[in-house]
This record gives structure tokens, sequence and C-alpha cells, in this order.
């Protein structure tokens, strides 16, 4: 079974993971051998494991929800792929 893991801000405080998962559910039925594992990161911890990541070399989540006051920043860097 492959896993994806999704990084995401907590949006709806202690119900956020399972918001999502309730979410993700149509996602699972449709790929039934991947699962998705969720984190919940403050803006500030979200933050300073991508730099981690970045500056160690080291694999980040496969999927982040980010603030959107980052996203020009991001993109100057080159830190964004197109899921289109």
């Amino acid at each position: 079974m492959q896993e994806l893991s999704l990084w995401a801000l907590p949006n709806n405080g202690y119900d956020t993971v399972p918001t999502l998962r309730e979410h993700l559910a149509d996602f699972h039925r449709e790929h039934p051998g991947i699962k998705v594992s969720v984190r919940v990161r403050t803006p500030r911890t979200l933050w300073e494991r991508l730099l981690a990541s970045a500056k160690e070399g080291t694999s980040g989540p496969d999927v982040v929800q980010v603030p959107t006051h980052w996203t020009s920043t991001l993109a100057r860097h080159g830190a964004q792929a197109d899921l289109g």
C-alpha cells in the first residue's frame, strides 16, 4: 500500500483531522491502494519543518495546505507544483 502524507492547518481545531478524513473518503474509495496520513501543523511548525526539509534535503509531505500569504514567497523559490 502506498502512503501519502498531508500536512494541514488547524482550520477546525480538534475537528480538523476528522473533517479531513471525511473529505478524503471519496478519494480512498477511488484509490484503495493509497493511504493518506494527515498531520495538523500550526503555521509556525509548518514553516519550520518545510524549511528544515529543504535545507536537509529530506522529503517533506506530499501535499501541504499553505496559508495564502505564503504563495508568492513559495512561488519565487520554485517550491510549488501545479496539481492540475
